[in-house]
């Protein structure tokens, strides 16, 4: 089939209209569809039916999905929790997709290769044709370089020239449109550069670590150092059309293959469902471990092949998809023309972008042969025909496999209906994952509003940089929870805006950590305040002055504050600021009016606070007040019955100081500082001794004082290097001068070759030359000399003593 013209006009966005109804809880979203912050109003009242984008489960999950999932937590806790909406979250598990086949496949082909025990010579010769390819793909990688360069230079070229220009009215607008037009040309040129110079250097250190190991004696051992290259060769062999090539290893690894992807079995027990579920699991792990809430409903993508297939077919029907060589695809253009319909409503100024729409049809879909199936360019695949190596299922255009788009139209459907209140996923899915499933979606239902809001996660970069494996910076969460907190890296998210661009990085995690400790030990110095308190009874309510208005003032302020930041598209970033600026102003209340404080108003802010960080998943609901302790569920009842023991040890303690003290006795002073500092944190207990008052006892989590413990070892460690460092300097310093002033002055200028003569005291008269040196020089000369039988008259008085 000859492929239509690619167009690459310029789309426009149509106006968004919301669904009808008032907005019942002053909650406004940015929505992606309108590119502005909108009221939100959900079709059913209170009920809200929202559908997100779950992983692809090929790999272990990064920080990237991170961001994505706990974004939409933090944002799902809030509609359920502040504004009590009913909410009926569905995710999918992308379990059939190129990724997971290329994946499981590769997996599979290295297992059975090396159950065939391969000798030397084979493992060799398969590392040969891996190296050989590389070397294939960094001369396209610096054809690439070359080219983008090239490119570069003619537009900024260009940009300049534009620039000179001098136009009016509707010209000098043109020239502005251009100008705008050619920077975002040249950033795209910029990214696509950084990106071919990133995998350039991946390739060429590849090359370097994988060379090597040609040159290994044990086939184990190019084994554990080249599974990745030796994966990927065997693919491609295995794969190869070309028979009469390949080894015998390759023939019977090929026949392997066939014979496991024909075998009669459940998906899930398949090479490449085997993959999925392994990662499927460790995904859920990761979310718990971040304190991410489970979806209400899960679907997964080879669960819903049969309706898969009727969706397809009712879109071909409907008129705006075609069947071509057992594929079906959608008309993009067919659908684009219709008057009821608009195509990329999310990126109208990404129609046409051929490197976007790759992507999205995946590494196994964008051969020569597929595109030509294509009517034109822009249409993307409904249904994949099966190829070799690749799972299928039967259907009325031959053994195929779900398109990616389709999958999440077809389960969001399947649950949510016709049209759902919000879709959310990261914002790499806008186009064209998002704008292909809506498209689909409204083709299928002949409708446009199969999502009324549309919520996209910002990007998540490391250290400034996106995350990418070519950039060695990928992170997966596992590995960011080793160094951090599901708590801290909360707060980090919690501390931006979500739909921009986050840099994940030691400042920003810095200000996190900063962050959690002044919660932290505001909650527990609130809480020692409150057991110095009255707890009931007449004594526990005090009688209201200015400081207690103002307080209490300030609070309501702050409620107001936070709940305005929170309807305006749940900025936490506004919201944890006020926050702060309220445990500061509550700060300085305690330490002017204490011991006169006011238990009810201390105990609404620590409410007050609480409540918001349960709201944004950042403490649980069985702890009521602050974050309590980690070493048990019930955090009051565990304070309950500690605090009368540890009150009594550490009244115990501080008579025992008294003691040491009024006698002299050092040792057991030392003895109550060593079960401060070493023993009790390591018990979850904090002492801190002040001055003329009570010893404050905090229950902290024990990590966190391990770590405290392990900083101030540290700091103590580097004042006492930097002491020696200092001592030693001085010594050094001490020896020069010793030495120096154990010169006699008429001796100091003697070993300077830049004199020749000089008078009865040994001050030089004349230079090398045998030239008189001027009165100044000679002037400054005796000024040194003199100085110097000052200090070594000293020395010599020094040494006297000595003897």
């Amino acid at each position: 089939m000859e492929p239509r013209e690619n167009s690459t006009e310029k789309k426009s966005r149509p106006q968004w209209k919301g669904p009808e109804g008032d907005c019942k809880t002053g909650l406004k979203l940015y929505n992606g569809l309108a590119r502005a912050v909108v009221d939100f109003v959900a079709q059913n009242g209170m009920v809200v039916s929202w559908y997100g984008c779950g992983p692809t489960v090929y790999d272990s999950a990064h920080m990237g999905h991170a961001r994505c999932y706990i974004t939409f937590d933090i944002i799902r806790r809030v509609m359920k929790s502040y504004f009590n909406y009913d909410v009926n979250y569905c995710m999918n598990i992308t379990d059939i997709d190129d990724k997971i086949i290329k994946r499981g496949r590769q997996t599979y082909l290295l297992q059975a290769f090396q159950n065939e025990n391969p000798s030397l010579e084979v493992v060799r010769e398969y590392l040969n044709i891996g190296l050989k390819h590389i070397k294939e793909k960094i001369s396209e990688k610096e054809a690439e370089i070359k080219e983008g360069t090239e490119s570069l230079i003619e537009k900024e070229s260009e940009m300049e020239q534009t620039k000179k220009m001098s136009a009016t009215g509707e010209e000098e607008l043109k020239l502005a449109n251009k100008v705008s037009d050619l920077k975002r040309t040249i950033k795209k040129i910029l990214e696509n550069n950084a990106n071919v110079q990133a995998k350039y250097k991946m390739l060429t250190s590849l090359h370097e670590k994988t060379a090597p190991l040609l040159q290994k004696e044990s086939v184990r051992d190019i084994f554990a150092l080249g599974a990745d290259i030796l994966m990927e060769v065997l693919d491609e062999e295995v794969l190869s059309d070309n028979e009469e090539t390949s080894n015998e290893t390759t023939k019977k690894l090929r026949k392997m293959l066939d014979d496991e992807i024909c075998r009669d079995c459940p998906y899930s027990e398949s090479i490449f469902g085997r993959l999925s579920t392994k990662f499927e699991n460790e995904f859920y792990r990761d979310m718990k471990n971040l304190n991410v809430m489970p979806a209400d409903t899960i679907t997964r993508v080879s669960e819903y092949v049969p309706e898969v297939i009727a969706f397809v077919q009712r879109i071909i029907d409907n008129g705006y998809a075609y069947e071509s060589n057992g594929s079906v695809y959608f008309d993009t253009g067919k659908f684009a023309s219709s008057p009821n319909h608009t195509y990329a409503k999310l990126v109208p100024e990404a129609y046409g972008d051929q490197k976007a729409l790759k992507e999205g049809e995946g590494d196994l879909s964008i051969s020569a042969e597929r595109l030509k199936e294509k009517r034109s360019p822009n249409d993307f695949a409904l249904w994949k025909a099966s190829k070799k190596g690749e799972p299928f299922w039967p259907s009325s255009w031959g053994n195929g496999r779900p398109g990616w788009h389709v999958e999440c139209s077809v389960m969001a459907s399947d649950i949510l209906g016709e049209s759902m209140d919000i879709h959310s996923g990261g914002v790499d899915l806008k186009f064209p994952h998002h704008d292909n499933e809506l498209a689909q979606s409204e083709a299928y239902y002949e409708n446009d509003h199969w999502v009324r809001y549309f919520l996209h996660s910002g990007h998540l970069h490391i250290e400034g940089c996106k995350m990418a494996k070519s950039l060695k910076n990928f992170i997966t969460i596992n590995e960011a929870l080793r160094n951090d907190s599901a708590r801290q890296i909360r707060l980090l998210f919690l501390l931006h805006s979500w739909s921009d661009t986050l840099n994940y990085s030691t400042d920003t995690l810095k200000m996190a950590l900063i962050y959690e400790k002044k919660l932290n030990e505001f909650f527990l110095n609130i809480k020692h305040q409150l057991r110095q308190l009255p707890a009931e009874g007449v004594e526990s309510f005090k009688k209201w002055h200015n400081e207690e208005k103002n307080l209490n003032d300030f609070l309501t302020s702050t409620k107001v504050k936070v709940r305005e930041a929170i309807c305006n598209s749940i900025d936490t970033k506004a919201s944890m600021s006020a926050i702060s600026d309220l445990i500061a102003e509550t700060n300085k209340y305690v330490d002017n009016r204490k011991p006169n404080l006011n238990r009810q108003l201390l105990e609404n802010i620590m409410r007050f606070i609480t409540h918001i960080l349960e709201v944004f998943g950042v403490t649980e609901s069985d702890r009521p007040l602050g974050f309590g302790s980690a070493s048990g569920s019930n955090v009051e009842n565990l304070e309950d019955t500690l605090f009368p023991y540890l009150e009594a040890f550490a009244q115990f303690r501080e008579t025992v100081r008294d003691t040491g003290r009024k006698n002299g006795v050092a040792d057991l002073l030392k003895a109550c500082d060593s079960i401060r500092d070493k023993v009790l944190p390591c018990l979850g207990v904090r002492l801190e001794d002040h001055e003329g008052e009570p010893t404050v006892i905090k229950l902290v989590d024990k990590e966190i004082l391990m770590r405290e413990m392990k900083e101030k070892e540290e700091l103590e460690e580097k004042k006492k290097r930097e002491k020696e460092e200092r001592l030693e300097k001085q010594r050094l310093e001490a020896e020069k001068k010793d030495k120096q002033d154990s010169i006699p002055p008429s001796e100091m200028f003697k070993n300077d070759t830049s004199y020749s003569q000089f008078d009865e005291e040994g001050v030089p008269t004349h230079d090398s030359n045998g030239e008189p040196l001027s009165k100044s020089c000679v002037k400054g000369l005796k000024k040194k000399y003199t100085t110097q039988k000052k200090n070594h008259d000293k020395w010599l008085a020094k040494q006297k003593e000595m003897k």
